[in-house]
């Protein structure tokens, strides 16, 4: 009998520690399931990476588009206007006068909107040297081929209609000449170099200057 009970008691406690260690496998398998393996630990890293990577990039170019910004617009619809031209002589405009603040807020919107586009859904700037890596065609882009320089020159005419200067409107004229010329004999051939039929069908869609709504 005492051999009986001393081999029952061996067999329970070697079964207790199989059990036991069976147990430990699963445990140690488990978690070693639930834990990032080092393949996607590195992928993690290089997400992050990735991220930060991408909003530092979209931060520089819209720091990038707003000097632009700042540089032309500014320049162009703001700084020279005001501070270089004439004063005289003057032309009555008469009630039209009141057109120039629906005129400033269309050409604003229209300035504002295409640097956006530019910067989030071109991911470049409006500038010759920093170009978009893809084809803008939304917002006001749908409408005509260059909206920002029909929204600078869309404030200059509401500056002619409110401050009734007949040199604000000669500068108007002046400087569409000076974007025709740009736009016709070097921006169109650069987008049509880097962005091929895409560019091409798209200027059969959209004429340059004057807006068609759709």
């Amino acid at each position: 009998m005492i051999w009986r009970d001393e081999r029952t008691f061996g067999s329970g406690h070697k079964r207790s520690w199989v059990a036991q260690g069976a147990h430990s496998l699963v445990l140690i398998h488990t978690l070693r399931s639930e834990l990032p393996s080092l393949e996607e630990e590195k992928d993690v890293v290089s997400c992050v990476s990735f991220v930060f990577g991408f909003v530092e990039g979209a931060t520089m170019t819209a720091l990038k588009s707003l000097v632009y910004l700042l540089l032309t617009a500014g320049l162009g619809a703001a700084y020279i206007p005001f501070a270089l031209l004439p004063r005289e002589p003057h032309v009555e405009t008469g009630i039209f006068a009141y057109l120039a603040v629906p005129l400033w807020l269309l050409g604003g919107v229209a300035i504002l909107w295409c640097f956006w586009d530019f910067t989030f859904t071109g991911h470049g700037t409006p500038a010759p040297i920093d170009p978009p890596k893809a084809l803008v065609a939304t917002g006001f882009y749908r409408y005509v081929r260059n909206p920002i320089y029909v929204g600078v020159l869309t404030i200059l005419i509401g500056h002619f209609l409110w401050f009734k200067t007949l040199w604000m409107l000669a500068y108007a004229v002046v400087l569409f000449l000076v974007f025709h010329l740009f736009v016709t004999w070097y921006e169109e051939p650069t987008l049509e170099a880097k962005f091929g039929a895409a560019y091409e069908q798209y200027c059969t869609s959209v004429p340059r200057w004057v807006p068609r709504i759709k």
